[in-house]
């Protein structure tokens, strides 16, 4: 169990574990209390009698919430017993009416009576420090509440369960058997039978590399479940806001026959595969020339801007007019850009019911970029709409299988890619025959940091920092 003395007190916090009400209020506010005080304080506001010859332990009561002489509220009252409470201590929740003046003078009650308002995330740091979870599993609570889309909850979901928990529970295991027999092997060298050789040590470790590789590779995958930015480019008129309209099926963007029509960046939000996507429709893009007026000029900049910050730019094409120098010095910019960002172009062949007047698989060669792909759509008609959102899908690799554990956070990540660089740096020493013992000292510092992983190890500033991302509620 941890020790609850890493920067927390053990007094008796409150908090309010709903939304922060608004001047209109709300239908209730949910007000959570723990600590070894809890039951006392929320007995002291109690006016009516809720325990009789015990205390009502998980069971929902009506009372009335009074403090000196005057009544506060009529709510609902449920009282948890350590270590039966999501902090593992005594814990009490008040369902009252949503409403400011309510939530202040309960709130406000609570602070005469000894409690004090909790700090971010501190309700799941006393969870955590009380061994009611690991740090990965207390870390997946806030993905959970900050997930914008369905794949994110998913993901955050499994993990809450324990799926990458047991994983790295696993990989420990795996890497302190290989450790327990070195050291059988060096401290009693007479004693071969439960040792370790180096050929079976080094494979050994490859094979836990192995099981590493997997999930340092999920990564870029992981990290797009919490959304991801596409743009939308090309050449005036050729309908890259009939595009997003067609994407969001409503008209957000107008759309008018006169090029240039968009001078700012229009901005939309949508799903695909249940990942949050933020659309941006641009201004046309035009090669520099000094008869662009200032307002042109200006959105041209914001274009590239967002090109800049995109993970993925759909580059428009109009199929009913001519191919010139401009698309391709155009597609060779937007290219120069995604390269330094790290985003991908898909090439959109628009206007797919009109007449054609070059061959729209073709794009690729047609522009210089024969590596590219393309598909061929019709806004205005919805045909090739869901053929784009499919591509959109498989270049963010968003298709993710339910049996797959993704890394989503930055920490496991660093500590995950820790931890093989060790195993492959003392792979390759024990293969140029340094002593085991030596080897052994090594493999700890893995140890370590998979136990980091879980939250062993950790000092006051290190759950200051993950804690902190968390809501005051929870």
């Amino acid at each position: 169990m941890h020790s609850c003395s890493m920067g927390i007190d053990s007094g008796t916090i409150f908090g309010l574990a709903t939304p922060p009400p608004s001047v209109q209020g709300s239908g209730i506010g949910i007000i959570r209390i723990s600590g070894p005080g809890s039951i006392s304080v929320a007995g002291n506001l109690i006016k009516n009698d809720l325990y009789g010859d015990e205390i009502p332990f998980r069971e929902f009561k009506l009372a009335t919430l009074s403090f000196e002489g005057k009544d506060l509220d009529r709510c609902g009252v449920i009282f948890f017993n350590a270590p039966n409470s999501y902090t593992g201590e005594d814990v009490v929740e008040l369902h009252v009416h949503g409403g400011l003046a309510v939530i202040r003078s309960v709130e406000n009650a609570l602070i005469k009576l000894g409690a004090r308002p909790a700090e971010p995330g501190e309700f799941t740091r006393r969870a955590f420090l009380n061994a009611r979870l690991d740090l990965l599993q207390a870390e997946s609570i806030a993905a959970l509440i900050g997930a914008a889309g369905g794949a994110a909850q998913r993901e955050a979901l499994r993990q809450r369960s324990g799926t990458l928990s047991d994983k790295v529970t696993i990989l420990r295991a795996q890497l302190r058997d290989v450790l327990s027999r070195m050291e059988v092997d060096f401290d009693y060298p007479e004693e071969r039978p439960d040792g370790i050789e180096t050929d079976e040590a080094v494979g050994s470790l490859k094979r836990i590399s192995n099981d590493i590789n997997p999930l340092l590779e999920s990564w870029d995958r992981g990290r797009m479940l919490k959304g991801f930015r596409l743009a939308i480019i090309g050449l005036p008129n050729v309908g890259k806001s009939s595009l997003l309209n067609a994407l969001l099926m409503e008209d957000r963007a107008i759309v008018t026959s006169s090029p240039g029509t968009t001078r700012d960046v229009v901005s939309a939000s949508l799903a695909f595969g249940g990942v949050p996507a933020e659309l941006l429709d641009t201004a046309g893009l035009r090669l520099s020339d000094d008869s662009i007026e200032t307002a042109e000029a200006e959105g041209i900049k914001r274009s590239w801007r967002e090109v800049e910050r995109a993970h993925l730019i759909l580059m428009v094409f109009d199929t009913s007019i001519p191919i010139s120098e401009e698309n391709s010095a155009v597609v060779a910019e937007a290219r120069v850009k995604a390269d330094k960002s790290g985003a991908a172009i898909l090439l959109v062949c628009n206007k797919s019911d009109l007449d054609t007047l070059w061959e729209p698989s073709k794009i690729a060669e047609l522009v210089d970029s024969p590596e590219l792909p393309h598909v061929i759509i019709s806004a205005k008609t919805g045909e090739g709409i869901d053929q784009l959102r499919s591509r959109v899908r498989e270049m963010m690799n968003l298709d993710i299988s339910p049996d797959e554990i993704l890394l989503t956070e930055v920490r496991h990540r660093a500590l995950l890619e820790e931890t093989n660089g060790i195993i492959d740096d003392v792979r390759k020493g024990l293969s140029e025959e340094i002593p085991q013992d030596v080897a052994a000292t090594e493999l700890w510092g893995a140890d370590r940091s998979l136990g980091r992983l879980l939250g062993e190890g950790l000092g006051a500033a290190d759950l200051d920092e993950i804690f902190s991302r968390f809501c005051i509620g929870k």
